[in-house]
């Protein structure tokens, strides 16, 4: 619950700080005062808008002069695991109480127990920690979401909708990706009669990685042949068939060597590289003859050699600058065609998904619909029950669905309020029939009904009490300080019937001096609280107006 509530220049507010308790706590006072500031500034707190100007504009940031605002709460979580799961999913700091700063400016910030929070944390927070509703927000009933929420909120099927929701927009996703897929299958199919070209045309051409250069050597062979013949007959000749051919005169001078040698004993080393030419220069003839069998002109050979040549430059043009990048080119076609070929597979496997998750959505639909049907009769007879309590002893209420051929957001059906508030009159759309009086009290009937199954430990409601007086506010407050058993409800209300029934009660005050204007908040004391709820009845400060007063306090359980 709110424990202690802080405001810093917001809206007509310079400073304020009020602690809170539990149970019923109502805040009073003279028309535009400035009461539903406070509900403004804890919805603030919790990730809505900033305020309202002295206009009463909502939804504008309540800067004053140009000086930043700034809302702090302090809440009591501690029997609360799953605010404290929440806080630890965001990283933040967890402990019984929680405080929550906000400044509102240009460029806002927001604290959670002094770390810096985004204002969508706020609302995941404050979603769980206080309900609000405002003068307006009673509309929300005539909403056809709103109201479904409603309802499984009391059949306890809210868990179940959960499931579905995400079951819903699991397959929303299946089938976006499916269009996806699908969108692309054309450009996939161009793509891989591509690739399949080039692979062929790459696989066709079997290169080797070496073979290039042993092609560009044969040719040249094969266009100078005549050439390179006439140049190693030349060569054996000066080697060896000469008048003085190379090979005979190194043999004639390793005869001499030997004999020189032999006579001075130091020309060893001399020798063996006499002797070493010696088989070089007759190697060199056997290879040069060798080579010069090979050279014959061949022009069929070569023109195979030149067409093989053409093809791996084309290919190098086209894939690569070497055989190698060639080679590694097929490589990569290789793996995009797997690719390709996979999502084709993929293709298939999402169908087959889309199909079992429409099966469990329409299985989870079911379900749902169910139980809502299920709950439906019990929920109107409490309404209507509560509705009575409220004055309303001969109002109709009920549920009526109606089926839709497919899943949707909220469901297999469609489901609407149905209302009456007088007798003989049929049940209608509540959205059509309803007074703004009446749909405040079926909003808190609703409140009451759901107080068990809703976990939120505060509720604020800001003069949702419109339209209604008598014996009817009379009822309305006590269905209040219903709803406060077990939780806190904070009520901004203009009726005494309501503030007397509060176990806590706040005057709110404005005052001006001509050149500004300032609220403040007190509580009451004994007497003050009488005074207060006399000029609610009406402004008259006589005795009986004091005693009508004091009466109405000890008969809300008030002590006088």
């Amino acid at each position: 619950m709110l424990k202690v509530l802080s405001l810093r220049n917001f809206a007509i507010i310079d400073r304020l700080e009020i602690s809170l308790s539990g149970g019923l706590t109502c805040l009073t006072g003279e028309t535009g005062a400035g009461k539903s500031i406070l509900a403004d500034a804890v919805g603030a707190l919790l990730g809505g808008p900033g305020g309202r100007q002295q206009t009463g504009k909502p939804g504008a940031e309540s800067e004053r002069s140009g000086e930043e605002s700034a809302v702090e709460g302090i809440f009591d979580v501690s029997g609360m695991p799953e605010v404290m799961a929440l806080l630890e999913e965001k990283g933040l700091p967890s402990g019984d109480e929680l405080a929550i700063r906000r400044i509102i400016s240009p460029r806002g910030r927001a604290y959670v127990n002094g770390s810096l929070a985004s204002v969508s944390t706020l609302q995941e927070i404050g979603e769980r920690l206080a309900d609000i509703h405002g003068q307006h927000d009673h509309q929300s009933l005539l909403k056809a979401d709103r109201q479904l929420k409603l309802l499984d909120d009391f059949c306890t099927a809210s868990g179940l909708y959960s499931a579905y929701i995400d079951k819903y927009r699991e397959l929303a996703e299946l089938k976006n990706n499916l269009s996806g897929l699908e969108a692309g299958r054309l450009e996939r199919g161009q793509r891989l009669d591509m690739l399949l070209f080039q692979r062929d045309e790459i696989d066709k051409a079997a290169l080797s990685a070496s073979e290039e250069d042993e092609l560009k050597s044969e040719r040249t062979r094969l266009m100078h042949a005549d050439r390179l013949r006439a140049l190693s007959g030349d060569v054996l000749v000066w080697l060896k068939d000469s008048e003085s051919p190379a090979l005979a005169a190194v043999g004639e001078a390793k005869k001499a060597l030997r004999e020189m040698h032999g006579l001075a004993g130091s020309l060893e080393e001399t020798l063996k590289l006499i002797e070493g030419a010696e088989v070089s220069v007759s190697e060199a003839c056997s290879a040069v003859r060798d080579f010069e069998r090979t050279l014959e002109a061949d022009p069929e050979r070569l023109s195979v050699v030149e067409e093989r040549l053409d093809v791996i430059s084309r290919l190098k043009k086209k894939y690569g600058e070497t055989i190698e990048d060639v080679l590694a080119y097929r490589e990569g076609i290789e793996e995009e065609l797997r690719v390709l070929s996979g999502r084709e597979e993929d293709l298939g496997s999402l169908k087959a998904r889309i199909s079992e998750a429409e099966a469990a959505l329409l299985e989870l639909g079911r379900k749902l619909s169910g139980k809502r049907k299920a709950g439906a009769g019990e929920f109107g007879e409490r309404v209507r029950s509560e509705l009575s309590e409220l004055g309303m002893e001969r109002a109709q209420f009920k549920v009526e669905f109606y089926p839709q051929e497919r899943p949707s957001l909220h469901g297999m059906e469609k489901a609407e309020f149905l209302f009456s508030a007088n007798p003989g009159e049929g049940v209608k759309p509540l959205a059509k029939i309803a007074s703004g009086g009446e749909l405040s009290r079926v909003m808190l009937a609703l409140k009451v009904i759901l107080s068990d199954a809703d976990n939120v430990p505060t509720l604020i409601f800001d003069e949702v009490d419109a339209g209604i007086g008598g014996k009817t506010a009379v009822a309305v407050g006590r269905k209040l300080k219903e709803a406060a058993m077990n939780r806190q409800v904070l009520a901004i209300t203009h009726l005494p019937q309501i503030a007397s029934q509060a176990g806590e009660h706040f005057v709110v005050e404005k005052n001006t001096d001509g050149r500004s204007t300032k609220v403040s908040i007190r509580r009451l004391r004994k007497d003050e609280r009488v005074r207060e709820v006399a000029r609610m009845l009406g402004g008259d400060e006589s005795k009986a107006a004091s005693a009508h007063a004091a009466e109405l306090v000890k008969r809300g359980g008030g002590v006088v």
